[in-house]
């Protein structure tokens, strides 16, 4: 409130989109879009959990190696 106000908007993205130029704004915006991007609703857990096993398939090949090791 002390930064905007009497014209401090109910969404805090408002507030912040209008201050250009300064670095806190920057790093609001970053953090909003880590917070965003990581944020999965449970519905979509199990897509989720797919793309996670996929890219580690990929990266390690461990679901591979432990089924070669099972043979």
């Amino acid at each position: 409130m002390f930064v905007f106000g009497s014209q401090l908007e109910e969404n805090v993205l408002l507030n912040v989109g209008n201050m250009k130029g300064r670095w806190e704004s920057y790093l609001l915006r970053i953090i909003f879009l880590i917070v965003l991007g990581c944020h999965v609703p449970f519905i979509f857990f199990s897509g989720k959990e797919s793309v996670l096993i996929f890219i580690d398939e990929i990266q390690r090949n461990s679901i591979s190696k432990a089924l070669q090791e099972k043979i």
